[in-house]
């Protein structure tokens, strides 16, 4: 009987430890990249179900990740320009404030969310007031770019009734 209790804790210790702990991933690769206003971070490797040692050589059984999915991409303002747009939700007009530049004539830009370009204008000053009346309900996307196209941020627009 002494045995058989021996036999089930000696069973118990070896199964219990690998149930409680979830999968590890061995990194195979990856990194960072970036540019002036944008970082994307990635990593390549497979989910680890199994790991044995014999000897000295440990022995990893997995699945490899074949599918590369995006799951968010972080934008960085690397500039010291900052945006306001309020209101928002807004239902006739929103107002942009550029602060930290001191560049006279900016672009607004105003794309839907699949990427269609809606409206572009330029506007002078650190402040400017955009009609949206006769845009749809809907979210769109409003870019502000300096007078040589270099981009400073892209913001949330949602446009109410």
């Amino acid at each position: 009987m002494n045995s058989f209790r021996v036999l089930v804790f000696s069973f118990l210790i070896a199964i219990v430890p690998n149930s409680l702990f979830g999968q590890e991933v061995v990194g195979t690769s990856g990194g960072t990249d970036s540019t002036l206003n944008s970082q994307v971070t990635w990593s390549l490797g497979e989910a680890v179900i199994e790991t044995g040692t014999v000897g000295t050589t440990d022995y990893t059984q997995g699945y490899v990740q074949p599918i590369f999915i995006i799951v968010s991409v972080e934008e960085v303002n690397s500039s010291n320009i900052f945006l306001n747009l309020f209101p928002n939700p807004a239902t006739q007009e929103f107002n942009l404030v550029v602060e930290g530049s001191y560049e006279s004539i900016f672009y607004v830009r105003i794309t839907a969310i699949n990427g269609q370009l809606i409206r572009e204008e330029s506007f002078s000053g650190p402040k400017h007031t955009v009609n949206i009346n006769e845009l749809m309900p809907a979210t769109y996307f409003v870019e502000v770019l300096n007078e040589n196209g270099s981009y400073y941020n892209k913001l949330k627009l949602i446009k109410t009734h």
